[in-house]
């Protein structure tokens, strides 16, 4: 999955990261990316309280039967971006963490550097990973291609986090780096949509309130009450035109049949068809031009944002 001779690029680094019932057929993948890169250790939060023990176990049971042992389930009861703020760094024992989630793959392609020693190569132990946007609705040859974003996540020494403020940013004991320091050298794919049924996943599972949250009836019935704003969303970012070629880390890997079957367990074959309708529908309205202004501009969150202030025609 990963280039060869990796092993060790990640020797000493612990990844952290968020899991959710809708990230289950995709949590292999992810982590024999990591272990393949030789990763110390993978945390997961679960940050999902009602759900917490069915999750947990699930996800254990799922990377036991997979060989992969070097994972730790950590519960912290709140949201998911509130969990991350309590989550408690005296559990890492590594010298390096890396803040990720679950649909963010590392991407060395073109370095020669272990991210220990990019980490320390920075002036203040600390460097921003820029994104690289993938996003794939039912083409899986779409997952080679991505545009290039300024969002970015982070990874440092462990011994200079003082807490993690969120998703994107650690709180650290000395100053941030520089928004151009290191952020080129490698990158992380972020394939924002792994196909159509795993956005549906996120709008059945996840639980984030924003911009990109769903509403009653979207799923059940969108001649009534609309598309979804994340099928809004990859629609758009399914239009973008596409400049970066990318390895393609889920074919063969993740479980896509056991996604679809999620699905329909939850919304029927009907409903599933209808919003494939909606969606083509509304997707096929928007010319590339349009997309890719809007996606090389903007973040996925603010696209969100965006597109419900100010939706783009669905009829």
């Amino acid at each position: 999955m990963s280039q060869p001779n990796s092993s060790g690029l990640m020797a000493g680094v612990e990844v952290l990261t968020r899991n959710s019932s809708a990230e289950l057929p995709y949590a292999c993948a992810f982590h024999a990316h990591y272990r393949t890169l030789g990763v110390h250790r993978i945390l997961y939060i679960i940050s999902d309280p009602e759900h917490f023990s069915s999750t947990a176990s699930t996800l254990q049971e799922t990377l036991a039967a997979a060989g992969h042992a070097n994972g730790i389930v950590v519960p912290v009861f709140a949201g998911p971006n509130r969990a991350l703020r309590l989550f408690d760094l005296s559990l890492l024992e590594a010298p390096y963490l890396l803040s990720i989630d679950m649909d963010e793959y590392i991407n060395f392609q073109g370095s020669e550097s272990s991210l220990p020693a990019l980490i320390e190569s920075t002036s203040q132990g600390c460097m921003r990973i820029k994104w690289d946007i993938s996003c794939c609705d039912f083409d899986n040859q779409s997952r080679r291609a991505a545009y290039p974003s300024p969002i970015f996540k982070m990874a440092a020494r462990t011994r200079s986090i003082m807490g993690i403020s969120g998703p994107h940013a650690f709180l650290m004991a000395g100053d941030l780096p520089s928004k151009d320091e290191r952020t080129n050298t490698i990158k992380l794919i972020h394939y924002w949509a792994r196909s159509f049924d795993d956005i549906l996943l996120k709008c059945l599972f996840q639980r984030f309130k924003a911009s990109k949250s769903t509403l009653p009836g979207q799923l059940t019935s969108p001649a009534s009450h609309g598309l979804p704003t994340r099928l809004k969303l990859l629609a758009l970012m399914e239009q973008c035109r596409k400049t970066l070629t990318i390895p393609d880390l889920l074919t063969g890997h993740a479980q896509e049949e056991l996604a679809h079957q999620m699905v329909l367990s939850k919304l029927g074959e009907e409903a599933w068809r209808e919003l494939v309708r909606f969606y083509l529908h509304y997707k096929h309205s928007i010319s590339t031009a349009e997309a890719t202004s809007l996606c090389k501009r903007s973040s996925p969150m603010a696209l969100a944002r965006h597109l419900s202030a100010a939706p783009l025609d669905e009829s």
